[in-house]
C-alpha cells in the first residue's frame, strides 16, 4: 500500500506453532462419525461455526453474539454453545431473557463439548455456533475439526495477527493428518473507521502472512458493545440510529461472505 510506513509485525516462516498435545485421532474420530460434509445449499441439517483464538480479548463473543442476531434476522435457528471460560454469552442469555428471538444459547463444559455437538448436529436444524475459550487446547483442536467454518476475530494488531497466523499453521498441519480441509478465516476486528498509519501497516502483514481472511471488516462501534448492556444485538435494535444502520450493514455483508464460504467449503473426506 503506497504511502504507508513499513513497520512489521515480526511474522515469519519459522514461528513456533503450539507445543500443547491434543488428541487429534479423538477429534478426527468424532468428526467423522458427524459426518460433517460440506452443507448443501439449503444448509440442513445444520452448519457449524467455530469461533476460535489462541488469545483473549479479541471480541469472540460479540462477534458470535452479532453473526447469531444477524442469521436469526434472515429467519434461521441459531444455538449457541457457549465454552468460554467467563460465560460471556449464557450470562447475555440468562440476563434477558426472551429477548434472543431465534437464539439459544447453551454454556457446555470443555468435558462434554464433543458429545453435546454431536447429539445437536443429529437433532437440529439451522446454525450451531461454538464460542471456544480464547487459548490454544484440545478443544480448540476439536472445534476447528468438527466445524464447517472456523472464524478467528483479531485486531489489527501484532499479537492478535501473530496468534491468528499460528493457530491457521497449526489447524491446517492437523487437516492435512487427519484428511480433512479445515475452512479457516481471519475476521479483522474494532477496526477505526479512520484507518490510522499503524493499523494500514498491520494490515499489510496479514496480507503477507497468506491467512484467508473476510474482506468485510468490523469497525469500532457502539452498538458491538451495547449488545451486553441491552441484550439487543445490532439487528435486533431501533434501526433508526445511524450506528445501528452501519452496524447492520455490516453484518450483513459479513453474512453474505460466511454464508457463501460455507457454500464453498470443500467436502470432508472420511477421516483416518
Amino acid at each position: 500500500m503506497s504511502g504507508v510506513t513499513q513497520i512489521h509485525t515480526p511474522i515469519s516462516p519459522k514461528m513456533r506453532f503450539y507445543s500443547h498435545s491434543v488428541d487429534r485421532r479423538a477429534c478426527a474420530a468424532h468428526a467423522a462419525s458427524m459426518n460433517t460434509s460440506a452443507p448443501s445449499s439449503s444448509f440442513a441439517p445444520c452448519s457449524i461455526i467455530a469461533f476460535a483464538s489462541p488469545k483473549g480479548g479479541v471480541g469472540k463473543s460479540t462477534t458470535c453474539a452479532c453473526l447469531a442476531g444477524s442469521l436469526a434476522a434472515r429467519g434461521h435457528s441459531v444455538t449457541i454453545l457457549d465454552l468460554d471460560q467467563n460465560r460471556t454469552l449464557e450470562q447475555w442469555a440468562k440476563r434477558f431473557p426472551g429477548q434472543l428471538k431465534g437464539i439459544t444459547v447453551e454454556g457446555v463444559d470443555e468435558d462434554a463439548f464433543l458429545d453435546r455437538i454431536r447429539e445437536l448436529y443429529h437433532q437440529a436444524s439451522g446454525f450451531i455456533l461454538i464460542d471456544v475459550a480464547g487459548a490454544f487446547h484440545k478443544t480448540t483442536i476439536a472445534a476447528a475439526t468438527i466445524a464447517h467454518l472456523t472464524i478467528s476475530p483479531a485486531k489489527l494488531s501484532a499479537p492478535d495477527i501473530i496468534e491468528a497466523v499460528k493457530l491457521n499453521r497449526e489447524i491446517r498441519q492437523l487437516g492435512e493428518k487427519v484428511g480433512k480441509p479445515i475452512n479457516h478465516r481471519l475476521l479483522l476486528n474494532e477496526v477505526s473507521p479512520i484507518w490510522p498509519t499503524y493499523q494500514r501497516a498491520a494490515l499489510v502483514d496479514v496480507e503477507r502472512s497468506g491467512i484467508p481472511r473476510f474482506e468485510t471488516v468490523i469497525h469500532e462501534r457502539a452498538p458491538y458493545a451495547e449488545l451486553f448492556l441491552t441484550g439487543q444485538t445490532p439487528h435486533m435494535a431501533e434501526k433508526t440510529r445511524e450506528p445501528i444502520i452501519k452496524a447492520v450493514a455490516q453484518l450483513d455483508a459479513l453474512t453474505d461472505e460466511v454464508l457463501a464460504a460455507l457454500e464453498d467449503a470443500p467436502a470432508m473426506k472420511e477421516a483416518a
